[in-house]
């Protein structure tokens, strides 16, 4: 049997959801990715943050891809948030998205 050691980043992948939040909710939080795709899901309601990536102690979430999500029908404090420990990580989205970027190297496109 492998033994895994805690802090491995994960991949996953979060394709075509709606996410209806309440207030002080996020909707899809990742900690320690690698290579994440988060593509085409619908936010509503009112909450924090729909999206949240970020590294735990010396772990970076690293090369994930947030890709065509939308965000119209939300009211969060932030729609999509990479912590200081993302590295190389991009996000596609449309103009009105609110995104804070505190990483290294990731690319925010599709913003004026």
């Amino acid at each position: 049997m492998e033994v895994r050691d805690e802090n491995m980043p994960m991949k996953f992948m979060v394709e075509n959801n709606i996410f209806k939040l309440h207030e002080g909710a996020k909707g899809i939080v990742g900690v320690n990715n690698k290579d994440a795709l988060i593509l085409d899901n619908k936010f509503l309601g009112k909450g924090l943050s729909g999206i949240s990536l970020d590294g735990e102690g010396e772990a970076y979430s690293i090369n994930n891809k947030i890709l065509w999500n939308k965000f119209s029908g939300a009211d969060y404090q932030t729609d999509i948030y990479l912590g200081p420990h993302t590295k190389n990580c991009l996000v596609a989205s449309f103009p009105m998205a609110v995104i804070v970027n505190e990483g290294v190297g990731n690319r925010i496109t599709g913003k004026p």
